[in-house]
């Protein structure tokens, strides 16, 4: 019941949208797609600054995280071109760069 519902919905709005890009020249065209990409690579970016909170908080609470995460001691590895050489300094670190990703997303 649902499914249908939401199939007649996409087809009316598949429909408009086709009737919208008549209207639209060329130009106007490859305009509406840089703006639409922008939209998704912002929509990206936003997600990232969200899910990235998780871990760092994560990693407040419990230390131990960074030896038995890979992902997180890989992050510490990386970080140490950077200059960082112990976990206090790897938990500045990674505040900073979730501070910088909010920041970005903005």
């Amino acid at each position: 019941m649902v499914l249908k519902w939401f199939i007649q919905i996409l087809k009316k709005f598949m429909k408009n949208f086709k009737k919208i890009l008549k209207l639209l020249s060329e130009e106007d065209k490859k305009k509406l797609t840089k703006l639409l990409i922008l939209v998704l690579l912002m929509a990206l970016i936003d997600t990232a600054g969200v899910a990235s909170i998780m871990p760092f908080i994560a990693v407040l609470t419990n230390l131990d995280l960074v030896n038995t995460n890979i992902y997180l001691y890989k992050l510490f590895i990386f970080s140490e071109n950077f200059g960082v050489r112990n976990k206090e300094e790897y938990i500045f670190f990674l505040g900073l760069t979730v501070f910088f990703i909010l920041i970005f997303s903005l």
